[in-house]
């Protein structure tokens, strides 16, 4: 089976390549012109939706790629033209041109799983803010961090409709800090939250390897959870995030 990718831009950085920066393995996943893949960090505590749409493909292809490691698989397709045509059988994805020819073998069925989530109640859940971040903003807040290297958390700091990031720990004693404000008209819907959520810093360093102007981002107070939606053209990124106990 072949399968022609005409934006390996977005193709190979931003979907293959976001995902190698969670991963190593996942399953992705080809149905109604769209790539899909869920996976996580190896902790568990971030797990991230990914979709990639290429009108482009012929209506009706599906297919399953379990993938043993993202990281290859994106060094191998960035050598390739903008405009490629990948070879898909049931254990491999080839490349054959005059100058190039390479194979990368597939995990066969159950080898590998995906986390068990479900993106349409993830999407159902009633948020209590809404709030847009810039890029900059999120990569200022990831610069700071570098100033504490022994902090492995963030905590979002909502007050009213402001709402700031601060690099901290505030389960331990004298432990310096950071914060900057990301947003002052966050959506509020229904009563007013004044507290932190803490989450992993993680987050901060998958969210500034990607290119995007700004992002919308989420949060239930009965879940503790926060999402972080990314979007370009034809890419959609959602990373779902647990807050952390302190």
């Amino acid at each position: 089976m072949e399968l022609n990718i005409t934006n390996s831009s977005e193709f190979v950085n931003g979907f293959i390549g976001g995902l190698a920066r969670i991963s190593d393995t996942g399953i992705i996943k080809l149905s109604n012109k769209k790539f899909s893949c869920i996976t996580a960090t190896s902790d568990n505590t971030i797990v991230v939706n990914s979709e990639y749409i290429d009108d482009t493909i012929p209506e009706g292809l599906n297919l399953t790629l379990n993938i043993p490691d993202f990281k290859k698989l994106q060094k191998l397709l960035s050598i390739l033209p903008s405009n490629f045509v990948l070879n898909i059988d049931s254990n491999s994805i080839g490349y054959n041109s005059e100058g190039t020819r390479f194979k990368f073998h597939l995990y066969e069925e159950g080898i590998i799983s995906s986390p068990a989530l479900n993106i349409g109640k993830i999407n159902s859940i009633p948020f209590d803010y809404k709030f847009h971040v810039l890029t900059e903003d999120i990569r200022w807040l990831m610069k700071s961090s570098f100033l504490l290297p022994d902090i492995t958390k963030v905590y979002f700091n909502f007050t009213d409709t402001r709402v700031h990031g601060e690099i901290t720990d505030k389960s331990r004693h004298n432990v310096d800090s950071y914060t900057k404000l990301l947003c002052n008209n966050a959506e509020v819907i229904g009563e007013l939250i004044t507290r932190s959520v803490p989450i992993n810093i993680e987050i901060l360093r998958l969210l500034t390897a990607v290119s995007y102007e700004n992002l919308l981002v989420r949060y239930s107070k009965n879940l503790s959870i926060l999402t972080f939606d990314i979007k370009q053209t034809n890419l959609h990124m959602k990373y779902i995030v647990s807050g952390l106990i302190n």
